[in-house]
């Protein structure tokens, strides 16, 4: 197959646990604007005529009267027997969490379940088909089915960032034996959703005319909500949110912003399972509370995904927060029940206030995550040199050139600063200093990481990769006795939150009692911190 010219149709596929999109874009193309994602999936039970995504559900005729063929997406219907979260059997690992009793309840009898005689990639792989045979009617419609035919296709799945080797090739296997990938010249490949998040978010922010707002040694957290994605800078700690089923969080660390983002993984991903199919778990335990058996006897048909109940619901649970309501009302037919603060027999309508208390506790289980992976991202980005070095445009490189997040004044990483130069009388009284400044907030470590290195050049290099530089050791400085209030703090409004600025003194002294090198951190007079050094190995 020839391609059309030196373009190729850039196609990517977020098969995702509850909701699977597609989105395409060609490979000329410069700017995020141009990818385009399919929003017309077909069938009766979606919630609006624009759809980014369709369910992750499919049903098998054998299992359904008068069904002809498989169905999936939105014209899977309540009434049907169908499968669901079926991706997540792929991986062993990430069945293990999923043991909430009530899961069926609001997903269906067929979550995390297989119809007899198939396996999970088998199911994966008959509904990526289905996937696969829309998404190709839909471009053939938009491009013409004569340039799909002729043109190379990438495709690019997303996989979690915990998702196991062999989860991944079975990923693999589904996808291809589904049609993606199948063609001469097509190719197909994975990559991690927050990975993908990150390319995506952080080329819109360094393209669009802002090349402060991120620079190299900046970490970034990227929490993959499945729904949509939020960011968080390490260095600013601001946070957004919204829910899906599961979330999967991984930190970065920013190596270049010009000519090209470039970032490594900083930390391995974790995921866990609250989001907003837990939402929707809470919402039935509610109604189970205040309605019992009157609601817990209803048919899956009329409270499950799909009924006009949930679609309501959904709504609603999408608009919170960006919108007050006093009460929200949801369409239900429960017979016997009798009017009440909670319903209004006459209209068939559930009333409920509290919207926030479903949300709290899916809130609590990402902000535990979220702290954790800031915490383990604060010690590991600790490493890191952090002396702050003015900005020099004249000798340093702007790869290397960052902002101050207490003055917002530009700063260098990686520039030496030499203490003792070659020639120098070291004896018994001999100490070098050196100033620090480190702005730090309060749920960042007070131990940090300076290295120590020598050189043999006559002339010091200016850079610490330069070849004759050699790293002697890393000093660690503890400020966790150290007084803050010794310290200026600085009210950050972006951020909702007081930083610091940690100016002290690192001093070496060369004529200790122990006859080795001594350490310590101090502010004005007073010590305000202890150091010691860890030698580096040939």
């Amino acid at each position: 197959m020839n391609s059309a010219g030196a373009h190729r149709l850039i196609v990517g596929v977020d098969f995702g646990t509850t909701y699977t999109g597609v989105s395409y874009v060609w490979s000329s193309s410069t700017s995020l604007r141009d990818v385009l994602v399919i929003l017309n999936w077909p069938g009766p039970s979606r919630e609006a005529e624009v759809t980014y995504k369709a369910p992750s559900r499919i049903a098998y005729p054998a299992e359904n009267p008068g069904m002809s063929s498989i169905t999936s997406g939105y014209l899977v219907t309540p009434r049907m027997r169908s499968y669901s979260w079926f991706k997540l059997l792929l991986d062993s690992s990430a069945v293990t969490i999923f043991d909430d009793p009530d899961l069926s309840a609001t997903e269906g009898p067929g979550v995390l379940q297989l119809p007899h005689g198939k396996t999970a990639t088998g199911v994966c792989t008959d509904y990526l088909r289905e996937i696969f045979v829309e998404a190709m009617r839909i471009l053939g419609g938009v491009i013409t089915q004569e340039l799909v035919t002729v043109t190379a296709i990438e495709y690019w799945f997303t996989v979690p960032a915990i998702w196991s080797d062999r989860a991944k090739q079975e990923t693999l296997n589904a996808a291809r034996a589904a049609g993606f990938g199948s063609r001469p010249g097509d190719e197909i490949n994975l990559i991690s959703e927050p990975e993908a998040a990150a390319i995506a978010t952080l080329k819109g922010i360094t393209s669009g005319g802002m090349p402060n707002v991120i620079s190299p040694g900046d970490g970034i957290l990227i929490c993959d909500c499945g729904g949509g994605t939020v960011v968080s800078w390490l260095a600013t700690g601001g946070l957004w949110g919204c829910l899906s089923q599961r979330q999967d969080i991984t930190t970065y660390l920013v190596q270049s912003v010009q000519p090209q983002l470039e970032f490594e993984e900083l930390l391995v991903g974790e995921g866990g399972k609250c989001g907003s199919t837990y939402i929707d778990r809470q919402f039935h335990k509610w109604m189970s509370r205040k309605f019992g058996e009157d609601f817990d006897r209803l048919s899956f048909e009329l409270k499950g995904p799909g009924s006009r109940f949930m679609r309501e619901f959904e709504g609603c649970k999408r608009d919170f927060g960006s919108s007050y309501e006093a009460e929200y009302q949801f369409t239900l037919v429960m017979r016997g029940v009798e009017d009440s603060e909670y319903y209004d027999a006459d209209q068939s309508q559930v009333r409920m206030r509290d919207m926030e208390g479903l949300f709290q506790p899916a809130v609590q289980k990402i902000l535990d995550m979220l702290h954790q992976q800031l915490h383990r991202a604060q010690v590991e980005r600790g490493k890191q040199i952090d002396l702050d070095v003015p900005y020099d445009p004249n000798l340093d490189d702007e790869r290397h050139m960052y902002v101050s997040q207490f003055d917002r004044t530009k700063r260098t990483r990686g520039t030496m600063v030499w203490l003792l130069k070659m020639g120098d009388v070291v004896n018994e009284d001999t100490f070098i200093c050196q100033r620090v400044v480190k702005p730090w907030f309060k749920d960042e470590t007070l131990v940090f990481m300076v290295p120590l290195f020598a050189t043999s050049a006559e002339i010091p290099p200016r850079r610490e990769e330069h070849p004759r530089v050699q790293r002697v050791g890393t000093i660690s400085v503890d400020l966790r006795r150290a007084n803050l209030n010794k310290f200026k703090k600085k009210w950050k409004i972006t951020q909702d939150r007081w930083v610091w600025e940690l100016r002290y003194e690192l001093q070496i002294m060369f004529g200790s009692r122990e006859g080795v090198l001594a350490y310590r951190a101090k502010n004005g007079d007073d010590i305000v911190g202890t150091a010691q050094i860890e030698y580096a190995h040939d």
